[in-house]
């Protein structure tokens, strides 16, 4: 199940070196084993894929943008990495009081009884 989305801070193996990039409209889904990437969403934004049967690459303007080496698995792996803050950024946040978060719950959970919702809560 996704939580949130959002963008995402990356590095990029491209010719040997890294490079800071952010892909856009990112999915956060932790119970997810590993990172995938839809292939089709970035055809979507004008980038175009290769493939041969050891590796494949995205580019733009004829410009290699991302290259993956393919595994054993028949699926290619990325060389990229995500970019963790190290510190954390400010955030906006909403306080609710009890009662509000209590009658919030109340309508969300079809007008339970508020004693039953305390008890979920």
């Amino acid at each position: 199940m996704a939580y949130g989305h959002g963008t995402l801070n990356i590095e990029i193996k491209v010719n040997s070196k890294w490079e800071k990039h952010h892909l856009t409209e990112v999915w956060y889904v932790p119970d997810i084993s590993k990172n995938l990437f839809c292939i089709s969403q970035t055809l979507k934004r004008g980038f175009k894929f290769q493939a041969s049967k050891d590796e494949c690459s995205l580019l733009r303007d004829d410009r290699v943008c991302l290259k993956g080496v393919r595994t054993v698995h028949g699926l290619y792996a990325l060389e990229m990495r995500v970019l963790c803050p190290k510190v954390c950024v400010a955030a906006e946040v909403c306080v609710a009081s009890a009662d509000q978060s209590l009658h919030l719950w109340h309508e969300r959970l079809c007008h339970q009884n508020k004693a039953h919702v305390k008890d979920i809560l």
